[in-house]
């Protein structure tokens, strides 16, 4: 999962982890353990990630939809990837990571 992930943002796995830890780090996204499969953990925008997220995302898809003609695909991207404005709770069934 982590691989198709790093592909999707067009990073490789080492650089997404370094990115993901980055983020973590400034208190943008959280690291959460899945309840019910421990190996998974899943990536949650904190607060504060989410704040810098809808201060940001109504801009880009402004530049987006100037900049890439009738194209939707990086506006569809977007939206698949979840990031969706007012997204508030963290996946059903996860729990914050402890450090």
């Amino acid at each position: 999962m982590a691989g198709r992930l790093a592909s999707e943002v067009e990073l490789s796995p080492s650089g997404l982890a370094r990115l993901v830890d980055r983020l973590v780090m400034r208190g943008l996204l959280a690291k959460v353990d899945d309840a019910w499969d421990g190996p998974v953990t899943h990536l949650v925008l904190t607060e504060q990630g989410r704040a810098v997220r809808d201060a940001v995302l109504p801009r880009a898809v402004e530049h987006i939809r100037d900049n890439c003609g009738p194209d939707p695909t990086p506006l569809e991207r977007l939206r698949v990837a979840g990031w969706v404005p007012g997204s508030t709770r963290p996946p059903q069934g996860t729990r914050e990571r402890r450090s």
